[in-house]
C-alpha cells in the first residue's frame, strides 16, 4: 500500500460539509479521478482515508491534512478537478510523522456585529467595535479563563488560559473584529464554542451576531509547522 498526505484547504460553501459526508466525498472524488483505494479488511471493508483534526461544520481552513491508502504507482495531478467547489488539495507528499504529534492550530476568529438591532442599539457602530476590541485583548490577557466544558466524564471547569496564545485582536477595515490565536488542537481541544464561552467572561463584550472560525496553520509541541 502506498500512503500519500494531502494538504488541502476546504472553504466557501464547503465549510458547511459535515466530517462525515467529507470522508464521502473525498471516496467518491477520488474514485472518480482513477485512485485505487487500499481497503480494510473484514466484513465491511473501507478505503483508508484519515483526516487529521474533524473541523466543525461552518468552520473554514487551509491547512486540514488527510491521508489516503492506495495502489498504484502515482497519484492523478489532475485531482482537484474531481472535488466540489470550496476542496483543493494544495500539496500531496509521503507523510513522515502521525497525526498524533499534532499539537496547535492557529486561527482566525472573523466576529461581526449587525449594524442595528430591535432594541435600536448600534452595535455594528465602529465605536461599539473598537470598545469591544479592547475589552476582548484585556480578556485575553488575564491569568486565568476558567469555563464550563463538556468532557467525557461529564462537565467540568477548566482553566483554558493555558491553551491558547493570543496574538492579537483588531478591528478590519470591513469592521469585522479578528482575534487570532494559536489554541491547543488535541489534549485538550479548544473549539470555537469554547471561545465563544470565554467572551461570555466579559459582561463588557456582547454576544457576536456573526463568528466565524479559520484554521491558518498547524503546529507539533515544539510549534514546529506540522505536514
Amino acid at each position: 500500500m502506498n500512503k500519500l498526505r494531502c494538504l488541502y484547504s476546504k472553504t466557501g460553501r464547503a465549510k458547511f460539509i459535515s466530517h462525515l459526508d467529507l470522508m464521502a466525498t473525498f471516496k467518491r472524488s477520488f474514485l472518480r479521478a482513477g485512485v485505487k483505494l487500499t481497503y480494510s479488511e473484514g466484513f465491511n471493508p473501507h478505503p483508508y482515508i484519515s483526516v487529521a483534526l474533524p473541523l466543525s461544520v461552518g468552520c473554514e481552513s487551509v491547512c486540514e491534512l488527510v491521508d489516503v491508502g492506495f495502489s498504484g504507482k502515482e497519484f492523478p495531478r489532475n485531482i482537484n478537478d474531481f472535488l466540489p467547489d470550496g476542496l483543493s488539495i494544495l500539496e500531496a507528499y509521503s507523510p513522515e510523522r502521525k497525526f498524533s504529534h499534532v499539537k496547535w492550530v492557529k486561527v482566525s476568529f472573523s466576529v461581526r456585529y449587525d449594524e442595528n438591532t430591535e432594541k435600536g442599539e448600534k452595535r455594528g457602530s465602529v465605536e461599539n467595535k473598537e470598545f469591544i476590541a479592547e475589552s476582548l485583548r484585556e480578556l485575553l490577557t488575564r491569568e486565568s479563563l476558567v469555563i464550563s466544558k463538556k468532557t467525557k466524564s461529564g462537565v467540568s471547569e477548566i482553566d483554558i488560559k493555558p491553551h491558547i496564545k493570543c496574538e492579537h485582536v483588531r478591528v478590519l477595515s470591513d469592521f469585522n473584529i479578528e482575534i487570532c490565536a494559536i489554541i491547543s488542537a488535541q489534549n485538550p481541544t479548544v473549539s470555537h464554542n469554547d471561545f465563544l464561552s470565554i467572551m461570555g467572561l466579559n459582561n463588557k463584550v456582547q454576544t457576536p451576531d456573526h463568528f466565524l472560525l479559520k484554521r491558518i496553520e498547524i503546529y507539533d509541541d515544539g510549534m514546529v509547522e506540522f505536514r
